[in-house]
């Protein structure tokens, strides 16, 4: 194990070497491997945002499970597979607005409960599937607001074949460094990954106005490839 005093003496030489003098002349190789991806999106995933409002609480719920019921409804007759429509969270909390009362003072009073339904929707690539399902949503009256992104189905499968790119760019470059300072590579000392998020998503930014629903299946649109990059951090010791 290294000491506080054995670390005051790690000497960094370049961006991927660093030697470490002490009693066994130990040095070291760090280099960074990138796993790069460009790949056109399979599928299509449809976010929805329901509000409801009310003075009462259980009012509020109605209005809510009300318009769940009308969405799911209506999706389901244009051939989505039942139970297709996912909640990704759910709130309801109290409304308060402001207000001056007569002695000039301004307060705070009770206006009711706000519930906020978010739920997700995710289908294979298909820019006519789509074009429907919008308009399915529009004749429902609901007013959900809409945000739709592309993506991977696999993200899973993906995020391996990053990291065997990574490992794969990681080893080639420390070969070649290696050749290059005229040292071999010894065994494997440390890998080190943060466990970032790594966001699979199309850049193509989807935006369509509520009148414009009804009319998106005339469209056709082809969505930007996704560009999606993973690092890893690799140690080798050296030998001369």
């Amino acid at each position: 194990m290294t000491s506080a005093k054995e670390v005051q003496h790690f000497k960094e030489t370049d961006e991927n070497t660093y030697i470490k003098k002490g009693k066994n002349m130990q040095r070291i190789l760090t280099v960074k491997g990138t796993g790069q991806i460009k790949k056109a999106p399979d599928q299509m995933e449809i976010n929805l945002t329901l509000l409801s409002r009310g003075k009462e609480y259980a009012q509020t719920m109605d209005q809510a499970e009300n318009a769940i019921s009308k969405l799911e409804e209506a999706l389901e007759k244009e051939g989505l597979v039942p139970g297709s429509l996912k909640t990704s969270n759910f709130s309801i909390d109290t409304e308060y607005e402001s207000y001056q009362d007569e002695a000039g003072r301004y307060l705070q009073r009770f206006v009711g409960y706000l519930c906020e339904h978010r739920l997700t929707l995710r289908q294979p690539m298909d820019t006519s599937l789509l074009g429907r399902i919008l308009d399915t949503v529009s004749r429902t009256k609901v007013n959900p607001r809409l945000q739709v992104r592309f993506t991977i189905a696999d993200q899973e499968g993906m995020a391996k074949e990053l990291l065997a790119r990574a490992s794969k760019d990681a080893l080639e470059k420390a070969t070649i460094l290696a050749d290059a300072s005229g040292v071999t590579l010894g065994e494997l000392q440390r890998v080190d990954y943060d466990w970032r998020e790594v966001a699979y998503y199309s850049k193509t930014d989807y935006r369509i106005a509520e009148e414009s629903l009804g009319h998106i299946n005339e469209m056709e649109m082809t969505p930007e490839d996704l560009h999606v990059t993973d690092t890893v951090r690799f140690v080798w010791e050296i030998h001369s």
